[in-house]
């Protein structure tokens, strides 16, 4: 009897430790130090569990990934150690248009600094490049290990990224333009060159000028009535634009308003016959112009189109114009600093 019952309850002793074990195993792994895996790839969560797992650390994945040295999985996850693939410096796009490789290895121990060592690797990883990953960890995790291609940082914010350059007008441009003016009886070519500084509203406003040049020749038909008769008229002058210019960003496009005065001073030629006349004057002209420009790195391209008034009222025959409005339109391109 007494052999009976110590064998039954020999049973019953190995039984209850059977039931046991896996509890005692779950309390022993909830425990066991922890490492989090924060780069989605299978054969470097394989590679740390392979290497850590008989040490007792526990390895799994984390439940978001992260990508530079400044990330954090916030403060659930300061008591484990953190692993993932980080750029250190903005990499290259891939040929293929996808995610671009990852430029070092980020090592976080519990409660500590980042780890940072550049690796040449591309995701995702073969069994080879996990392994010497899993490597490089464990010697980052070593007392006092000091390589001399590792860099310790604390983590930071990561910083948001810059706005393109071609969010935002440059605050001086330079540009060329070639326009065709005219008032219903005269056109005229005009080339000009000219510049605007924007230093307000984000560069959107600004002042400007602009000189031009311009010149035409028209021969006139003889009338049937005697005496002296104009048989040629000619006029040369030069124009100067002063002007305010306001600019806002339409998809692509920065769509411009340009106004303010314009001089033209000019010599007109006339030919009676044999006998030529010639007289200097100025115009002054009311001018507003709309138009938009392209973008192509600092450089645009664009056209406007425009009206003028006279206010000043032409003198004598230096008018290069007979009527007291005239239009233009001109296609212009030029550089933009800053």
């Amino acid at each position: 009897m007494v052999r009976f019952a110590s064998a039954r309850g020999l049973s019953v002793a190995v039984a209850t430790f059977a039931m046991a074990l896996p509890g005692i195993r779950a309390a022993r792994s909830a425990d066991a130090p922890a490492m989090l895996v924060a780069t989605p790839d299978p054969a470097l969560l394989s590679a740390l569990d392979a290497a850590f797992s008989p040490r007792g650390v526990r390895v799994a994945m984390a439940d978001r990934p992260l990508r530079v040295p400044g990330d954090d999985l916030g403060a659930g996850a300061r008591s484990a150690d953190l692993v993932w693939l980080c750029d250190v410096t903005p990499a290259p796009p891939s040929p293929s248009g996808g995610t671009a490789p990852p430029t070092a290895l980020c090592v976080r121990p519990h409660q500590g600094m980042v780890i940072i060592r550049r690796v040449a690797v591309t995701t995702p990883l073969s069994p080879e490049d996990a392994a010497a990953l899993a490597l490089s960890v464990q010697v980052a995790l070593m007392p006092d290990a000091k390589a001399p291609q590792e860099t310790l940082a604390r983590p930071t914010p990561a910083a948001a990224p810059p706005a393109a350059a071609s969010d935002s007008a440059p605050s001086l441009t330079i540009e060329l333009g070639l326009g065709v003016r005219s008032d219903g009886g005269n056109e005229t070519a005009q080339p000009s060159a000219g510049a605007v500084y924007s230093p307000w509203l984000d560069h959107r406003l600004g002042l400007g000028f602009s000189l031009g040049l311009g010149r035409w020749e028209r021969d006139l038909p003889m009338a049937s009535v005697p005496g002296p008769q104009l048989t040629r008229s000619s006029a040369t002058f030069a124009s100067l634009r002063l002007f305010a210019r306001r600019q806002a960003r339409l998809g692509p496009i920065w769509v411009q308003l340009d106004l303010g005065p314009e001089a033209y001073l000019g010599r007109s030629d006339q030919t009676f016959g044999r006998q030529r006349f010639a007289s200097y004057g100025m115009v002054g002209f009311l001018d507003g112009f709309l138009g938009g420009v392209v973008p192509l790195g600092r450089f645009f391209v664009g056209a406007r189109a425009g009206a003028a008034y006279v206010v000043t009222g032409p003198f004598a025959s230096a008018n290069p114009f007979t009527g007291t409005w005239s239009t233009e339109a001109l296609a212009t391109a030029g550089v933009g600093w800053f």
